[in-house]
Formats: structure tokens, C-alpha cells, sequence
């Protein structure tokens, strides 16, 4: 792009979203093409990338990649892509790697750039320019836009906006072809604001203290106008000012952004080379129009304020050369910044994270930085990052040592229990080799009355909401196996209730299949069966429910009935007297519990994926316990680890109706006095214990911990914890330090302690939380 980023091009754009800026020297090249896509869903296609209104979006429909052509009827000079994506409303869908290729059709595409994305929200900007500076667009008959993945391994994708500039034609003589109105318009008749231009004002008297000339040779007074009247380093356009070029004027004072900011248009701000001093205050992010801010060569000092992060236009920011000191704020949320420079001055800490495939021009270099060098795609050289004694890592030759362990709060308590087991290792050593011999001993003799055989329900006959793959069997077999059920004097068939693909699974089937066990609660275990090397399936097995055998198969096709996609679905069931067998597709993705507390594969949630679970989670409860309300059937054990995720990396809640097996005694529910007090005996019981766990699950997701004591620790130090101290001691601290969004984490965590809260006279009903989180994913 051309050095120059200034200028605008007025968008209309819906909603409250950054605004699209451009260079003046570039022109919309969208309307001299023809655009198709590889795929769409229906009221989703082309034209949605093109009807400037960010609400609507373009989804594919088919396998990735998923792509957008662009062809000219000539050959055009192509300078820049604006794309739209929003990480927060489409989470999933939301592209991480795009790859731009241009050429003169189909036959002939060749890749000219590939950017990754993460979890952007904004317009994001790329530039089509080599990396020979003389090669500043591409000439091209088509471009193609391919979308290659998707954040959190989604498969459709959405993309609300694309742009397409290329320079514009040298025009000699402009001036004589403008009208007198375009003349008014362009601020050389018209005039600025009377509020803007006292502010202004203001602004100059704080940064030039004693000097004389500011109001004669300079013209900055009250008397004048900014544009009409010609202020020195002032540049006008549409009546608003929207450049203030200050640098090399001996400037002593301090920087006003308050008072320089009561000029919303404006877009550039140059006081380089001068003395100014003091701090860059915080009111600096109220100026959002802003595009470039060059302070280079001052003595400003203190902390580079957080809230440079809400300049959603910023293009460029040049602070080098002053005393500033702290930590470098985040600015990855700024998916256009373009120039980042801060070398020569006494920054420390380490280095955030930055969308480095836009960024053209970054340097550190002469801080007090430390930590490791973030991977910046080989784009950058040694000599951005050198002067700063604790760096390590590419592409300094300095490399990083390895990270210690990372310690938690709980680190002390695992060592003591470690310790402490060793005492008994001999003890669990017998008792496993006794165990397993007993099983084996099983696995041989089976029951008579465990009879083969099939009987499928038709009236139940569905399709499961995700596909079985062919998987081979991975990890080693365990000796656990359920070849041991007894069938008592139940049915001793397998009743299918999901077919196709189950239409041919045998009881048999499950009993001479390899199982691993996954997990065993109180008074159910959990296994991963391998049918011949076809499907993964799940098996719960549940003991000791004392339910007979009709009313087990009419609960199980009760909720067959209610069918909801974020529900995992029942494939098929087995049951006597003494067990029951619950059969449904194995979620290779892991659970809540995994993503929140150490996945296995190392993945995190942020925020908006945090709110956006609750709000899911939310929304299926109230589903399932409206189509069940009358057969009294709720969920029973909402928890995070009973919260898997799909292949499309959707959250589905498992096991809907079979941990109700738990409320056969006493629940904790019953053992509290003021619930108690405040319902009846047994009224909505199971379903007033989904919305307490579900409040568990929002603690959990808000803390980062697991929640013990079914909670009453934590709500009575939350209910003992200041306003302030809530984000300190209570929140996630990972959350805290990478998100702005805390008034929505406190909104959450009041919703939270309503659910958990049994001293009401009434408690809040699980419908009633969709309304709540909605509310606070509109709080910004």
C-alpha cells in the first residue's frame, strides 16, 4: 500500500463496528467484476459480501476449500483485499488461513499471499504488494479468495465483507474540474465546528506553553477557523479537520487528548521531532477516527496506554525514540495495524502477540525486553529486536531455554498426595492383580440369558446428528470389557432406536468387542468400544437403577422423541433387572472439563468461546426440559465433563436422562434447609438441580477452576469479595489479561450465583438464563 493511509472512503456499514479506511489513491474495483463462489447455503450466497451490511454473510456449503472468484474483463492493477470476519459472533466459521491467488483464469491460478488469522473481529486488511517495493499491486484478469481452514477445526465458513482496490488513474488538472460545491465540500470555503476549533485551541496552549507565535504566525485562535482560515500543520477535508502535521516546531508542553479529540474526523496526528513531555493519556482511544500517530523523537514518558487497543482504524503508530517504560499493550485485536515502531526507549517485559501478516514495519530494538521472540513469519531481521539483553529466539541467535514446569495453586496439595501414595502403592498393587484376575475369570463365562439377537424399533428410526468414521483402534486394549452383564430377567436383545448405521449392531457385538475403560462415577462406567474396526461407539453402563425394565425403554424413547442437535443422541439400548446399557457415538474432541483444565491437546478458550458454551449450554437445557417437562425427565448431572464437542467443535451435552439415577437418594438439594423451606417435596427436583449445576458449569467456566463443595466455598467468597477484587482473586487470570470484556464476566458470574442461590423463594429456571446471557453478550 502507498505510504499514505489518511484518507477515507465513506462505507455504509451497519452496526458499531471499526470503519473502513482506505487510501485516498485507491478506488472499489468490486463493480467492474464478476463474482461467484464454490458453494453457499441458501439466503447466504455471493451477494452478502457485497451489500455493505455487516450483519449478513456469505456460508459456504461443501468441502474446504471454500472459495470466492472475482474476474475482470480486462486486465486490472489490483493493490489491496478488505475482509470483514468476526471471531465473536461467528466463532467456528470464522476463517484462521486464507490464501489470495491471481491470475488470468482458472487454468493458471498461482498463490500471491497466504495469511493466517486469529480470532480476529474487524475488517482485515491485505496487501497485494511483493516484496520488491517497486511491486506495489498485482496485474491480474482474476483473483480468488480461498478460505483453506477454520478456527476451532469448524468446516463452513463465513465471511461478511470483501473489498477490492486497486490505485487510482494519475489525474493532472483536477482542480480545474472541480465545481464550486466540491470546492465547499472539500473545506476550502466551509468551516470547522465552534466547539472543535475552542478545543483545539486548548490543545495548542497545553502543547506549547509561552509561545507567542502560535496565535499570529501559526493562526491557532479563537478568531480563526482550522480550515477556512489555514491553521498551520492543519488539513482539512469535508469541513473536519482531518490531518495535524506538527513536527520540528520546538514543541515543550504536554499532549491534550482530550481536547484534541473533540475533533472526531480527525485521522492523522504528527508531532514528531519536538519536546514534548509527559504521558500519552489514556482519553488518546476517543480519537477513533484515528489512523496514524507519529510521536517519534519527544520526551513523553510512563506507560504505552492499554487503551491504544479500541483505535479500531489505527494503521500506524510510531513512538520510537522517548522514555516510555512498562509493558507493550496488546494490540492484536487491531487487525489492520500496519507500522509498529517503539525502538529506543525503556519498554520491558515481553512481546504480545501481533497479527504479524499485515504488519510491514516493526522494531523493539533498544528496550528492556525479555522472554521469547514471537514466530513473525521471517519478515523481520535481527536488527528490530536487538538492545534488548533478555529476548531469545528467531531471528536473534540467542535461543530460548526451556520453560520451566508451569506451577498451579494446586501444585503443593498434588506433591503431598503423591507422596502419600506411595505409603498404600503396595496396598493398590494386590488389589489390581486380584481385580484383574476376577475379570478375566468374567470375560470366559458368560451368561446363559445373555441371549443374542436384535430387535429394532422402527417408530424411533433417525439419523445421528454426526457421522461414525472408520478409525483403526488406537492405544492399547484394556483388560476392562462388559462381556460380564447380566441380563437378571429383563430383555436380553439390544433395542436399536438410531439406524442406519446401527441397524446391524448386535448385542453380541458389544460383548465380544475391545473396550477401553474411559471413566467410572458411583454407580455408572463409561467405555470406548471398537466394533470391528468400523465405529467408536460409547457405552455407559449404569448398576443398581431401580427402574423396571418398561419404564427404562420408555424414558430412553421418550427422549429419543426430542430431538436437538447440541444433544448427543441415544443409538441404542440394552436392559435387565440388575444393568442397563446405553449406546451412543464416541466424541473424539474431548470435553469442557479436558479444554478448561489441561486438554491433552493443548487447546484454550478465550472469552467469547467461554460465553458463547454458556449461552449453547443454555439454550439446549431450556429445550430438552420444555419437551420433557410433563414426563418429569431432566438431564440430573449437568457437569463439565458430561459437555463434549462434535466434530464441527460444537459444544452437545451427553447422557440427557441418565444420571437421574443420582436423585434416587437424597441430592444436595435436599440436604439444604432453605430449599427445603422454599418447595415442596420432590416438586421439579431434578430439573431445579440442571439449572444449580448448570450454574456450577458458568463458575467454572468464569474461574478456570473446578468447583468443589457443589459451590458454597466459592459463592461465600465471592459474596465476601469487593467489586474490584472479583477480577483479582476470583476471575480466570488468563481471562483478565487478555480481554477488556469484564463487565460481561461479572454479568455472567451474578447469573451464576442466581442459579446456585437456594434461599429464594423461587429459583431461576434454566429458561430464564437465555434471556440473561444474551443480555450480557450485548454489553460492551
Amino acid at each position: 500500500m502507498a505510504e499514505s493511509s489518511e484518507g477515507e472512503e465513506e462505507g455504509k456499514l451497519t452496526g458499531g463496528n471499526p470503519q473502513l479506511v482506505v487510501d485516498d489513491d485507491l478506488r472499489d474495483m468490486a463493480k467492474k467484476a464478476a463474482w461467484s463462489v464454490s458453494s453457499c447455503k441458501p439466503g447466504n450466497g455471493v451477494a452478502s459480501l457485497r451489500d455493505d451490511n455487516l450483519d449478513t454473510y456469505w456460508q459456504s456449503d461443501g468441502a474446504q476449500p471454500h472459495l470466492v472468484n472475482i474476474q475482470f474483463q480486462k486486465k486490472v492493477k489490483l493493490q489491496l483485499v478488505v475482509l470483514y470476519v468476526d471471531f465473536k459472533l461467528d466463532e467456528s466459521y470464522t476463517p484462521s488461513k486464507i490464501s489470495i491467488r491471481a491470475g488470468d483464469g482458472f487454468h493458471n491460478l498461482k498463490e500471491i499471499k497466504t495469511v493466517e488469522l486469529v480470532k480476529p473481529t474487524g475488517w482485515v486488511y491485505i496487501s497485494l504488494s511483493g516484496s520488491d517495493p517497486r511491486e506495489t499491486f498485482v496485474n491480474t484478469f482474476m483473483l480468488q479468495i480461498a478460505v483453506l481452514s477454520n478456527h476451532l477445526n469448524g468446516r463452513d465458513t463465513h465471511l461478511r465483507q470483501i473489498k477490492v482496490y486497486g490505485p487510482r488513474p494519475p489525474q493532472t488538472h483536477i482542480m480545474l474540474q472541480l465545481t464550486f460545491t466540491e470546492l465547499q465540500e472539500f473545506g476550502v470555503t466551509n468551516a470547522e465546528t465552534t466547539e472543535a476549533r475552542d478545543a483545539l485551541v486548548q490543545f495548542m496552549v497545553k502543547l506549547s506553553p509561552g509561545e507567542n507565535q502560535r496565535e499570529v504566525n501559526w493562526g491557532w485562535n479563537s478568531s480563526s477557523d482550522p480550515c477556512k482560515d489555514g491553521w498551520k500543520g492543519v488539513t482539512c477535508k469535508r469541513n473536519s479537520v482531518k490531518r495535524i502535521d506538527l513536527d520540528k516546531l520546538n514543541l515543550t508542553g504536554e499532549l491534550d487528548a482530550s481536547s484534541l479529540c473533540v475533533a472526531e474526523a480527525l485521522a492523522v496526528l504528527n508531532l514528531s521531532s519536538n519536546n514534548v513531555v509527559g504521558t500519552l493519556p489514556e482519553e488518546i482511544s476517543q480519537c477513533r477516527s484515528l489512523t496514524q500517530i507519529n510521536l517519534h523523537g519527544n520526551s513523553f514518558s510512563g506507560n504505552l496506554p492499554a487503551s491504544l487497543s479500541r483505535l479500531g482504524n489505527l494503521r500506524r503508530l510510531d513512538v520510537s525514540d522517548n522514555g516510555f517504560s512498562g509493558n507493550i499493550p496488546g494490540l492484536a485485536r487491531i487487525s489492520g495495524l500496519l507500522t509498529f515502531l517503539v525502538q529506543d526507549n525503556q519498554l520491558s517485559g515481553g512481546i504480545p502477540a501481533f497479527d504479524f501478516t499485515n504488519l510491514g514495519a516493526f522494531n523493539v530494538s533498544n528496550n528492556n525486553l525479555s522472554g521469547p521472540i514471537p514466530d513473525v513469519g521471517g519478515k523481520f531481521d535481527e536488527t528490530c529486536f536487538l538492545g534488548n539483553p533478555g529476548l531469545c529466539g528467531k531471528p536473534l541467535s540467542e535461543a530460548c531455554p526451556p520453560p520451566p514446569p508451569a506451577k498451579t495453586k494446586f501444585s503443593i496439595k498434588k506433591e503431598y498426595f503423591i507422596c502419600g501414595g506411595y505409603s498404600v502403592i503396595g496396598v493398590i498393587i494386590a488389589c489390581l492383580v486380584a481385580y484383574k484376575l476376577i475379570k478375566k475369570r468374567n470375560m470366559i463365562v458368560m451368561k446363559n440369558d445373555a441371549k443374542k439377537g436384535i430387535a429394532i424399533d422402527r417408530r424411533f428410526n433417525r439419523t445421528c446428528s454426526s457421522s461414525i468414521q472408520s478409525r483403526a483402534v488406537d492405544g492399547k486394549i484394556s483388560e476392562f470389557s462388559i462381556t460380564s452383564v447380566e441380563s437378571g430377567k429383563g430383555s436380553t436383545s439390544l433395542v436399536v432406536l438410531s439406524s442406519p448405521v446401527a441397524n446391524q449392531l448386535s448385542f453380541d457385538d458389544l460383548l465380544r468387542s475391545p473396550a477401553v475403560l474411559v471413566g467410572r462415577g458411583r454407580r455408572g462406567t463409561l467405555y470406548k468400544v471398537f466394533i470391528n474396526e468400523v465405529m467408536t461407539l460409547a457405552v455407559k453402563r449404569i448398576k443398581d437403577w431401580d427402574i423396571s425394565v418398561d419404564d427404562f425403554k420408555t424414558r430412553m424413547q421418550r427422549i429419543d422423541l426430542v430431538k436437538h442437535p447440541n444433544v448427543i443422541p441415544f443409538l441404542a439400548f440394552y436392559c435387565s433387572r440388575q444393568e442397563k446399557l446405553v449406546v451412543y457415538e464416541f466424541q473424539k474432541n474431548s470435553s469442557l472439563f479436558s479444554l478448561l483444565h489441561g486438554s491433552e491437546r493443548g487447546e484454550s478458550l478465550d472469552w467469547p468461546s467461554r460465553l458463547g458454551i454458556a449461552a449453547k449450554i443454555s439454550g439446549v437445557l431450556a429445550f430438552m426440559h420444555e419437551g420433557l417437562q410433563t414426563d418429569g425427565i431432566a438431564h440430573g448431572n449437568i457437569k463439565t465433563s458430561n459437555i463434549l464437542f462434535n466434530n464441527e467443535m460444537q459444544p452437545c451435552i451427553s447422557e440427557y436422562g441418565l444420571a437421574e439415577v443420582e436423585l434416587q437418594g437424597q441430592s444436595f438439594l435436599d440436604q439444604t434447609e432453605s430449599f427445603q423451606a422454599n418447595n415442596p417435596p420432590v416438586q421439579n427436583k431434578a430439573f431445579k438441580t440442571d439449572t444449580y449445576n448448570f450454574g456450577l458449569v458458568l463458575l467454572e467456566l468464569l474461574t478456570g477452576e473446578p468447583v468443589q463443595n457443589n459451590g458454597y466455598d466459592l459463592a461465600r467468597l465471592i459474596n465476601s469479595t469487593t467489586r474490584v477484587e472479583l477480577t483479582a482473586e476470583v476471575l480466570d487470570r488468563s481471562l483478565v489479561s487478555e480481554s477488556s470484556d469484564k463487565e460481561q464476566m461479572l454479568s455472567l458470574l451474578q447469573l451464576a450465583m442466581k442459579c446456585i442461590n437456594t434461599s429464594t423463594p423461587r429459583m431461576i429456571e434454566i429458561a430464564e438464563t437465555i434471556k440473561s446471557i444474551a443480555s450480557t453478550r450485548e454489553i460492551c
